[in-house]
């Protein structure tokens, strides 16, 4: 990783991510650039002069040897930061995690974020912490979450943590079934997952032979599984084609149930062979 940019605008939760990006960087990442973009309720005069000042303190204190650079844009969220960091390898936003599930338009824009992102976006929650903690991937077979695999897989082997690749298996209901009652996965559906599963763990362990790679197959709903086991994770990465997890703006079924209710941070990655939208949100809050 060369590069990590990070939205600030003097709250808590975008110093969550500030934070974060400086524990990535000290990790193997030399540049880290803080953005704010103007006309912002944070943008301007001496309040300005202080978060910079107080993220460029905690970025030099937990990664020293890292370049920083600070940028000031103008121009209207999230256009202006999308904009400026199409060279970045990884937007990093902060969130007000008991905020994100409400309806109003500034704790919807975690969501909107990473459905307009063309680099993998990190969500951080306000009260994160660090943690060595395993790093959890959704696996689906459909492809969807190859760059995601690949993203944990690097976050994995930069941090020196177990990579867990997990697969629920959702199954339909029947007629005059309920459709919220937990199902069998019928024996050769397991079979077939299982060894997709497997597939994908041992060319994780080609790319990346030093990452201890764990796998789990289980039956379930997704979203539930992914947050039973990120509750032990230090990251929870999800990958999309901006038409599986994500429609348009709106964040879809999985990682609508999963943003607002992770307790740790969880990473957003496109599927970069399928082109994203046009972006249409960024900003911490």
């Amino acid at each position: 990783m060369k590069s990590i940019v990070v939205g600030l605008n003097g709250t808590k939760s975008s110093f969550a991510a500030v934070d974060w990006a400086a524990e990535r960087a000290a990790r193997g990442a030399p540049r880290v650039e803080i953005v704010m973009i103007a006309g912002t309720m944070f943008s301007a005069g001496n309040r300005l002069c202080a978060s910079i000042m107080e993220a460029e303190r905690r970025v030099r204190e937990r990664a020293p040897e890292a370049q920083i650079a600070w940028r000031r844009f103008p121009g209207r969220m999230p256009e202006s930061l999308f904009e400026h960091a199409q060279a970045a390898d990884l937007i990093v936003v902060g969130c007000h995690r008991r905020h994100v599930g409400s309806s109003t338009a500034t704790a919807r824009l975690p969501s909107r974020i990473a459905s307009g992102s063309r680099v993998p976006v990190v969500v951080v929650p306000d009260d994160w912490s660090p943690t060595d903690r395993p790093i959890v991937v959704g696996f689906d077979a459909d492809g969807s979450s190859d760059a995601a695999l690949d993203v944990a897989a690097r976050e994995a082997a930069a941090a020196c943590m177990t990579l867990l690749i997990v697969h629920a298996c959702p199954s339909a209901p029947g007629e005059n079934e309920d459709p919220l009652a937990r199902r069998t996965v019928p024996d050769h559906d397991r079979s077939e997952h299982g060894t997709a599963l497997r597939e994908a763990a041992i060319q994780v362990n080609r790319v990346h032979p030093a990452v201890i790679v764990e796998q789990v197959l289980v039956d379930g709903d997704p979203a539930e599984v992914l947050l039973d086991y990120g509750q032990s994770a230090s990251l929870i990465v999800l990958g999309t084609r901006h038409a599986g997890l994500f429609v348009g703006a709106i964040l879809g079924s999985i990682g609508q149930q999963v943003l607002p209710r992770a307790r740790v941070p969880i990473c957003i990655v496109p599927d970069d062979r399928v082109s994203a939208p046009p972006p249409l949100v960024l900003t911490t809050t």
